[in-house]
Parts: structure tokens; sequence; C-alpha cells
């Protein structure tokens, strides 16, 4: 309990939002198996779903969140692929409350350990947001790792936006429900489609975590231009974190083999705000090669 403090503000703290995270695992539809394994910067813990013969495919949550924010995806996915969910250190999850530096380096080490430890030697990658970067980062550096991947709303292609910055900083100072659902609004393009189970947890891990204000460095031109893996990059229309043309933009200037492109009427949520859409546009790209 020694090192909960980095990421939680108190141990009841701690035990409020591990009581969210299993209320929310609950309304998983698949089967799950829930472990642990050792990294260098502390036990990872990670959600599996999916035949234990099928190929690989990590997914990358985004920040303050954990892995149960794959909910609406995770019954497509682990029909066809072996799923492996990890909690990001330092995050709201169950793996060690240890915030990586954001730099990449160390990001890039935890990401083989745990791909070690999971005895994956190679495997398809999701990431959203923070994850998003995770997954590019990882494709660039290990590029023996990633089959193919998948970048949604990715942060650090461009800058992020001090308007998104200055919402989460209000909504973890002051976690009233008010609060709480204007970030949530906020964050998706129909505002007035707001799922109230969605604002709870929400409101839960701004009354309980520290939010980390390390963003994650900018991805260089020499780092995009490593990722060789086939790459689809879908960012929201509304975007709130980052300029959705200018990401594209950039994306598709630098990444070898790249398709991105823009996703009409939608916010920053892409795998729950068109977790349809996104469901079955992952399939299809995983299933052409």
């Amino acid at each position: 309990m020694g090192s909960i403090p980095a990421t939680f503000k108190s141990v009841d703290g701690y035990a409020a939002v591990m009581a969210d995270y299993d209320r929310i695992l609950s309304k998983w539809t698949v089967p799950y198996e829930s472990i642990f394994i050792p990294t260098r910067y502390g036990d990872t813990h990670v959600l599996v779903s999916g035949a234990v013969d099928a190929p690989p495919l990590v997914l990358l949550h985004g920040a303050a969140v954990n892995a149960t924010s794959w909910g609406l995806n995770v019954a497509a996915w682990s029909q066809h692929y072996r799923i492996y969910a990890p909690d990001v250190p330092g995050e709201s999850g169950k793996s060690a409350a240890v915030r990586l530096r954001r730099d990449g380096t160390q990001e890039i080490e935890w990401l083989q350990d745990v791909f070690d430890g999971l005895h994956i030697e190679s495997a398809h990658v999701v990431g959203i947001s923070l994850g998003g970067w995770l997954a590019l980062l990882l494709a660039a550096h290990a590029p023996e790792r990633v089959r193919r991947v998948v970048a949604l709303s990715p942060a650090s292609l461009v800058p992020l936006k001090w308007g998104f910055i200055a919402r989460g900083i209000r909504a973890s100072l002051h976690p009233s429900e008010q609060n709480v659902r204007r970030v949530v609004r906020y964050m998706k393009a129909r505002p007035t489609d707001i799922d109230d189970d969605l604002v709870q947890s929400v409101g839960v891990i701004f009354q309980h975590t520290r939010l980390n204000l390390h963003r994650p460095r900018l991805l260089r031109d020499d780092e995009l231009r490593q990722i060789h893996a086939p790459t689809l990059l879908l960012i929201g229309e509304r975007e709130v974190i980052c300029n959705p043309v200018k990401t594209v933009e950039r994306a598709q200037r630098l990444i070898p083999n790249v398709h991105a492109e823009i996703v009409p009427d939608t916010g920053h949520a892409l795998n729950i705000e068109q977790a349809e859409m996104v469901n079955r546009r992952v399939l299809q790209f995983f299933e052409m090669g």
C-alpha cells in the first residue's frame, strides 16, 4: 500500500476506485481472467479474454481510466482474438501505482516487459488517447512486437489543447457531480447523450485519484517514420484534446503505411461513442493481413 498515494488520494479512495472497477467489470458480457505479471515497474494487472489459441490483441486504454473502459469492444474482438488489456501503471487500475515519466523510455520498457510476461512475441495493438500514443511508440521502437496498430484519438501527434487540460484540473480539484458531467459532456460529440453510469465512474476517479499532469511528449518525425506496421488512425471530427485535421495530416505525411481518417459527429471517446463502427473497422483492418 506504500505506493498507492502516488496515484490515489487515500487508502479509502483506493478502495472506492477498486470497488467501482469491479462494478464495471461485472457488466462485461464475456468471460475473462484477471492476472498479474511482474515488470520492472511493479506488477501489472491484465484482463484476458478470448480463446487461448487465438491470435493476440493488446488493448491500451487512455489516461485516468483503466482496462474496464474496453467493455463495449471486448465482446466483438474476443470472438476472433485473445484479448490482453493491461491497466497502465499509475492510472486508476489495479497495476502498481508507479507513474511513468511519459517521455517514452520507461513506457517502452514497461510494454516490452508486459509482452514478455504474457509470452507474446508479436501482436495486433489497439490504443486510445494515451494508449494510442503508447501503441504508436511501441510500433516505432519495437517494430518486431507489432503486427498491425490501431490508434484511436491518439495523444501527442500534435500538441494537446489547454482547454481540455484545464477542465480536467478543475474536475479533479472540485469533483462535484456538476463538474464531472461538464467534463463528460465536453468530451462527447452529442452532449445530451450522457450515460449516468459513465458519470458515476468518472466521478469516482476524479474524487479519489490525483490527476497526472505530465503529458506524453510529442512523437518525433523520425519516430513516426519508423512505424512500418500497417496503421489505422481514427479520430473524431469533434475531438477536444487536439486538432483532428492536423493529427491526420501529420500521420499521413510521416507514417509510411497509414490509413487515417476523421470520423464525423464524434468526440474523444471513439470506442464508446462509436463502439459498433470501431469494432467493425478494427476487425476489417486486422483481416487485411
